[in-house]
């Protein structure tokens, strides 16, 4: 129901439309009585307000009133002339008009009772007529997929009630779903435009949008959230002029069905995940013959070669609850499977021990690694910029999938590497592990006393002043003894940053200022973890 159908009451007939004429299109859903014009009222969206009386008072107090009724999404307000004072002032009109807020008086010659009374049956019938409406979009809607339909049939039927393209985006934007082929030009260019639309805009969770860019056509959004966290956008290219079906109910009921779409589709991407995952697992760990992996879904060979890249958010928060964090690691994946398929087309995306890890195919070229890198730190940039978080990355090196155990090893080491050096969006391969295997064949003994002789009461920290003052020493050096840097990190002053410098130098009596000072801490401060690794398989 709209305010101009009010227009149709007998009790209307002779009232006077005294401002806001451009908000009769308003949608009205209910009805409420105040005594006097009062700026504190509360009240629901879309609902009528009625005044018996109007209580003299200052026009801008009564501007207010008004602003706040718009604020409030008000349908329209009506007063009548019995024992009206005064005329309503000219400031009052100018500001419904301003805000297409309509305004109507009745003329005392109409019983406000009555008036009343036929308003109450007017949206009562009208309430009843959205119910029958409400249901039989909605059947029209089941039966499509009783019938063996999906969610492209879903937005099709939508998109012929409505005389409008329309179509289905997933949580990542992607269209899953359309009633237009998308090679129509003027359909691709509106779709990649309400892509940049969307994130800009703060869509409130089930609730129906208008986006409308200077001469352009509007578009309807309606966010779809399911219980399973699944989300996805159900665009509507038009407006409610193109047909005589309600179009806010039509969007709405078809996004009911489609909401338990999406959660079936989630279901079945579940269920693939965990068998990929399965797969993977089985293959790193040696318990899946070499010569099975020619399956359908997985489509590596022995005879190629692969490369593992494993990935990790940074920073991630103790603060998000089950559900934020589950919504969190859904995200990125789903971000690292498209991101990676747009430059790897066969590139696959696993999990294991809190970790993601990309498989991507050799393509034997000269500068393969140069090219992987350059991908990879373009990829690192768009989470970062989705994410405000960053992502690190190790890299293993190219090998068959008889290495697979050892290619996964290599990424997680690479990886677990820069964040024992305190590092953070990184990407390390694993050449940068090279020194470490090499440390790894010293005795314990020669390396425990190099570690204490450079680090001595840093190496093994009493205190907690001390572990603090080796950990602000480690990320400095691995910063490249950069103060800003290590300031940023450590999320201090850069001033508490020199003075934890200083009473490093002066506790290990040296000057950080010499490379070869600096080499011997980089060196100790990369022993301390393999030693305490050493210990920790004794």
């Amino acid at each position: 129901m709209q305010m101009k159908d009010l227009l149709a009451l007998p009790a209307f007939a002779k009232a006077r439309l005294l401002a806001g004429k451009r908000g009769l299109d308003k949608p009205l859903r209910s009805a409420n009585m105040i005594h006097f014009f009062d700026p504190g009222v509360n009240m629901e969206p879309h609902q009528l307000l009625l005044a018996a009386t109007f209580k003299k008072g200052h026009p801008y107090s009564l501007v207010a009133f008004v602003q706040e009724l718009s604020k409030q999404k008000c349908a329209g307000l009506v007063v009548q002339t019995k024992r009206l004072e005064k005329a309503i002032p000219a400031v009052v009109i100018d500001a419904c008009n301003r805000l297409q807020l309509p305004l109507f008086e009745l003329p005392d010659t109409i019983h406000f009772s009555e008036f009343v009374h036929q308003l109450t049956q007017f949206l009562l019938t009208g309430q009843t007529t959205e119910l029958h409406q409400a249901l039989e979009i909605h059947r029209r809607f089941a039966d499509v997929i009783v019938s063996g339909g999906n969610g492209t049939s879903v937005v099709v039927q939508l998109a012929s009630m409505l005389n409008v393209p329309a179509l289905l985006l997933n949580d990542q934007l992607d269209m899953i779903a359309s009633s237009d082929p998308v090679t129509n030009d003027s359909f691709f260019e509106k779709y990649w435009r309400l892509r940049e639309l969307i994130p800009s805009k703060q869509l409130p969770t089930l609730q129906l949008s208008i986006l409308q860019e200077e001469n352009e056509n509007p578009c309807a959004v309606f966010p779809i959230r399911t219980a399973c966290a699944r989300k996805g956008y159900l665009i509507v290219l038009g407006s409610a002029s193109k047909s005589d079906c309600p179009f806010a109910l039509a969007i709405e009921q078809a996004a009911n069905v489609l909401s338990f779409e999406l959660m079936k589709l989630h279901a079945a991407e579940q269920q693939a995940r965990l068998a990929q995952n399965s797969f993977f697992s089985d293959l790193v760990e040696g318990r899946r013959p070499l010569e099975k992996e020619h399956d359908e879904a997985y489509p590596f060979s022995v005879n190629k070669d692969y490369v593992f890249i494993a990935a990790h958010l940074d920073n991630t928060s103790e603060l998000l609850t089950n559900e934020e964090a589950l919504e969190q690691h859904e995200d990125l994946y789903s971000l690292l499977v498209r991101l990676f398929r747009e430059r790897y087309p066969t590139s696959h995306v696993f999990w294991k021990n809190d970790v993601y890890v990309v498989v991507i195919e050799s393509d034997r070229s000269s500068n393969e690694e140069a090219k992987l890198l350059a991908e990879v730190d373009t990829v690192q940039q768009d989470i970062q910029a989705l994410f405000r978080s960053g992502v690190s990355f190790g890299i293993s090196s190219f090998g068959s999938l008889s290495e697979a155990a050892s290619l996964y090893k290599e990424a997680t080491a690479a990886l677990q590497s820069g964040y024992r050096e305190h590092l953070q969006s990184f990407i390390k391969t694993h050449r940068a592990q090279e020194l470490a295997d090499m440390l790894q064949l010293i005795p314990s003994e020669k390396l425990t006393a190099f570690c204490q002789t450079a680090l001595q009461t840093l190496a093994t920290p009493e205190s907690p002043d001390q572990a603090e003052l080796a950990r602000t020493l480690s990320i400095y050096i691995n910063h490249n003894c950069q103060v800003a840097e290590t300031a940023k990190v450590m999320a201090i002053h850069r001033n508490t940053v020199i003075y934890r410098i200083k009473k490093c130098e002066e506790l290990l009596g040296c000057d950080l200022k010499k490379p070869d000072e600096t080499l011997r801490l980089r060196i100790a401060f990369l022993i301390r973890p393999l030693l305490q690794e050493k210990k920790a398989l004794l």
